[in-house]
């Protein structure tokens, strides 16, 4: 019935001076929080869709309005089951996705700090007379609440990139990520260099401390999904957590390869747009005048990148190629355009194909803006061929969107 409730009808219908209302849903939400920590993975994960499809349509009318205790979820950040570790997991697991659905509905990380108390009675008044359930209608009258803040949900986030299971600091690196690009610019901007330095003082510790293949490999899905959602912690003290994932390029393999390509796209976006150039100077104990980590990557490396069969890796390094093809000098890309036509022109996935495609499109547009570096004969012809190839690919999604 719930996923019935929040995707039919409009989302206007929802009074925005209603507060009992608004108490009402969130009550209904928080409901179904508790219910998000079931030990069967396929309920918890229908549990969670039905909260995501309720927030995506009550989050954008009501915004703040829409009354959530944070509390919820930092009790199950922060959930211990000593001798069954499973349902710790799970409890965690449920805190982080709901979580990742307030961030992307753009409400606020934690509680309004004005909210101390917790309406009560709210459902009521919709209950029809002699319902027994208004037999045991609890008071109506306003329960106290303490606000949850920014820095506790941190530190709790921070704990769950810290645990030993993968399930758990896998989404909670994405949900930090988030988490601290949220507080930019929001009432609790004061927070967040505090909450910055403690997560690049974890980082760089296991950088230096656990040299294993696990503990690279976890450092690798950490520095991923952090910098995703955000990519400053790739900046702070002279790029030193990016010049230490670009100098793991030649050394993983598989997903660890396409870990570190993606955390060097992330640092190319950023300095594309700018975002970096108003920073402060780094800290002391970095090492200053760092170029970025996207320049040092050779004709040689792109070749065998791009040769691998590996379709994460091909992926990651055609991500990146589409990032730099924005900003990137041109005379440094045309001569790439040997090794992605035999690599990917015939490629068996689709979404390799399309990224392809994608990259020969930009390029050429580029090429046509004043004073660009122009491609030379034999590259101009596999620019033109590559399209070509792409007019006339396979799937006909591939061949629609090429001539659009």
């Amino acid at each position: 019935a719930l996923p019935q409730l929040g995707g039919g009808g409009p989302a206007e219908a929802v009074d925005e001076a209603d507060g009992e209302l608004h108490a009402l849903l969130g009550h209904v939400l928080e409901k179904g929080m508790l219910l998000c920590n079931d030990k069967r993975g396929p309920v918890l994960a229908e549990n969670v869709r039905t909260l995501k499809l309720l927030l995506g349509r009550w989050a954008p009318r009501l915004g703040a309005k829409l009354p959530l205790r944070r509390l919820l979820i930092l009790k199950q950040l922060k959930a211990r089951s000593k001798g069954d570790e499973a349902r710790e997991v799970q409890w965690r697991k449920a805190a982080l996705h709901l979580l990742n659905a307030l961030l992307a509905n753009h409400l606020p990380l934690a509680d309004d700090e004005a909210a101390t108390t917790i309406p009560g009675g709210h459902w009521t008044r919709l209950m029809p007379p002699g319902s027994p359930a208004l037999a045991n209608a609890p008071p109506a009258a306003s329960d106290a609440y303490t606000p949850v803040g920014p820095t506790e949900l941190l530190d709790a986030l921070l704990s769950c990139v810290k645990h030993a299971r993968k399930a758990v600091y896998d989404p909670a690196a994405t949900v930090l990520g988030q988490a601290l690009a949220s507080l930019g610019g929001s009432a609790a901007a004061d927070k967040l260099p505090a909450c910055e330095e403690n997560v690049f003082k974890y980082l760089s510790e296991l950088s230096m401390s656990d040299y294993t293949q696990a503990g690279t490999s976890r450092l690798l899905v950490l520095l991923d999904h952090l910098s995703e959602g955000y990519p400053r912690l790739l900046e702070l003290r002279g790029r030193l957590l990016a010049v230490w994932a670009r100098s793991k390029l030649l050394e993983v393999h598989g997903d660890g390869r396409a870990n570190v390509l993606r955390c060097m796209t992330h640092a190319a976006a950023r300095e594309r747009s700018g975002a970096g150039q108003e920073e402060p100077a780094p800290l002391r104990g970095g090492p200053e005048g760092v170029p970025p980590v996207t320049t040092s990557v050779t004709k040689e490396v792109w070749e065998g990148l791009l040769s691998q069969q590996q379709p994460e890796v091909q992926h990651a390094s055609l991500r990146l190629l589409l990032e730099l093809a924005q900003h990137h000098p041109l005379d440094k890309l045309w001569p790439l355009l040997p090794a992605l036509d035999a690599a990917l022109a015939r490629h068996r996935a689709v979404d390799c194909r399309a990224l392809y495609h994608e990259l020969l499109i930009r390029l050429r547009e580029r090429a046509a803006e004043p004073g660009a570096a122009v491609p030379d004969a034999p590259s101009e012809t596999l620019l033109r061929s590559g399209l070509l190839v792409g007019l006339c690919d396979p799937d006909e999604t591939r061949r629609e969107a090429m001539l659009g």
